[in-house]
């Protein structure tokens, strides 16, 4: 995957540029693991954690990412 995705984000704008982002980058699930649950390579893309949080909010919805988002700080405080 990180040969084929060139090693960096694959995320591309709405004017057709791609992330420079080559750091901290992420495996995502283009259909969401929870709703695949398949590892399956060309079911996945390297993401920059930004747009891996912007993909995620797209197929789970903005409410269920940041109710996700507030319990993991919250279990860190534990």
């Amino acid at each position: 995957m990180y040969e084929r995705d060139g090693g960096r984000c694959t995320f591309v704008d709405e004017s057709g540029r791609r992330c420079l982002e080559t750091g901290f980058l992420e495996l995502d699930h283009v259909d969401g693991y929870a709703r695949t649950r398949t590892h399956a390579a060309d079911a996945m893309r390297l993401l920059c954690h930004a747009h891996n949080q912007h993909a995620a909010e797209l197929v789970y919805g903005r409410g269920k990412m940041e109710a996700s988002r507030a319990a993991t700080v919250t279990s860190r405080q534990l």
